[in-house]
């Protein structure tokens, strides 16, 4: 595994010990549904794509490969977020000080879910309170999309950061 911009990421497997979880993979990866290996993207793979043709995963030989990415209704989602995740997940917010949402608009139900999860997460852990989500985007839509889709929003320790890009 990789360090991009200083941030170790996690694997269950390969790289337990990683800091950043990538809940919805990567474009620099590339992975194989059948196998779940993971390949570094290269120039190679790319021309392959170019001209349409299949990836052959090397690990299983199956013709398979693809961006480590999660489309919509994506059926081949676990091999880019396992299951594993969630128990990291779990561990990870019994300490957390804060959880960051960043640049996810929660438009679609599944973001909206790992919202859930968490909150629900944090207050069987007893920390509602002492660990706020913060979610970090350019449009207002993306808190109030959380907003509109949560119960209790009186014990919602939520702050919505908005970005600006100067000059665009």
């Amino acid at each position: 595994m990789g360090m991009q911009v200083g941030m170790s990421t996690w694997h269950h497997e390969l790289h337990p010990t990683g800091s950043t979880v990538e809940m919805h993979g990567n474009i620099r990866q590339l992975v194989c549904p059948a196998c779940f290996s993971v390949e570094p993207l290269t120039r190679q793979a790319i021309n392959t794509m170019k001209e349409q043709k299949a990836i052959q995963c090397p690990s299983c030989a199956a013709d398979e490969l693809r961006f480590k990415v999660m489309l919509y209704d994506d059926d081949q989602g676990d091999c880019i977020t396992p299951e594993h995740v969630f128990e990291t997940l779990e561990e990870d917010l019994q300490v957390a000080d804060c959880v960051l949402w960043v640049g996810i608009s929660f438009e679609q139900s599944a973001s909206v879910e790992y919202f859930r999860r968490v909150r629900q997460v944090l207050a069987s852990q007893g920390r509602l309170a002492a660990c706020p989500q913060a979610i970090i985007n350019p449009a207002e839509e993306a808190c109030f999309n959380i907003v509109s889709s949560v119960c209790n929003v009186d014990d919602l320790q939520l702050l919505d950061v908005r970005t600006t890009h100067a000059g665009l």
